[in-house]
C-alpha cells in the first residue's frame, strides 16, 4: 500500500548518524515503475565512488555490473533502493548486488511482499500498518499543526475549525 510511510522510515534509517558512522558508502536510488537498469546502477556508482563520475558514463555494461559488485565485496556499502515495484526490476539488477558473504546490505522499500524473498531467503520484513483513528488524530497534532512561528501546537479548537473547512471546501 502506498503512502504507509516506508519511504519516510528508509530515510531515518539511511541519514542516521549510526548509520552513516558505520558504512564506508552509501548510495540511495528510487526505482519506482518506469526505470532504466543503467541509470540506477550509475546513480548507485557515482553515490559510492564519486571520484569516478566522469569514468561511469564511458562502462559498458558488464564492466558497471562487475565494478559494483566488487565495490561492495571490498568496502562496507549501504545501498537503498526505494519503492521498487516488481521482481523484474530486481532481477535487472541483481548481478550488481553481492550475495551472502559480505558486509554491504541492500535496505528497499516496496509494495510487492514476494520481492524481499526473491533477495533474500532469510531477509528481515517489516510491514507498516495504518495508523487507527486516535494515532492518526495525534499525529495530525503533533507534527503537521505546528503554528508557523515553531512555539506551539494549534489549540484543538482552532484544529477542529481547519478540519471542518476542509471537509467544506472538498464538496
Amino acid at each position: 500500500m502506498g503512502d504507509l510511510g516506508k519511504t519516510t522510515l528508509a530515510k531515518k534509517v539511511y541519514h542516521h548518524k549510526d548509520i552513516q558512522n558505520h558504512f564506508h558508502c552509501l548510495a540511495w536510488v528510487c526505482i519506482s515503475q518506469q526505470y532504466q537498469t543503467r541509470d540506477i546502477l550509475q546513480g548507485i556508482f557515482i553515490k559510492l565512488v564519486p571520484q569516478r563520475k566522469e569514468e561511469v558514463v564511458r562502462m559498458r555494461n558488464e564492466e558497471l555490473f562487475k565494478q559494483l559488485y566488487e565495490i561492495q565485496q571490498r568496502k562496507k556499502c549501504l545501498v537503498v533502493l526505494d519503492d521498487i515495484w516488481s521482481i523484474e526490476a530486481w532481477k535487472s539488477l541483481k548481478p550488481a548486488f553481492p550475495n551472502g558473504n559480505t558486509s554491504s546490505k541492500i535496505l528497499l522499500t516496496t509494495r510487492n511482499k514476494a520481492l524481499s524473498s526473491q533477495i533474500d531467503p532469510y531477509h528481515i520484513f517489516h510491514v507498516l500498518q495504518c495508523l487507527n483513528d486516535k494515532e492518526s488524530w495525534d499525529l495530525l497534532q503533533k507534527n503537521s499543526l505546528l503554528r508557523r512561528d515553531g512555539k506551539g501546537n494549534i489549540n484543538q479548537s482552532t484544529l477542529l475549525y481547519i478540519l471542518i473547512q476542509i471537509k467544506l471546501f472538498q464538496r
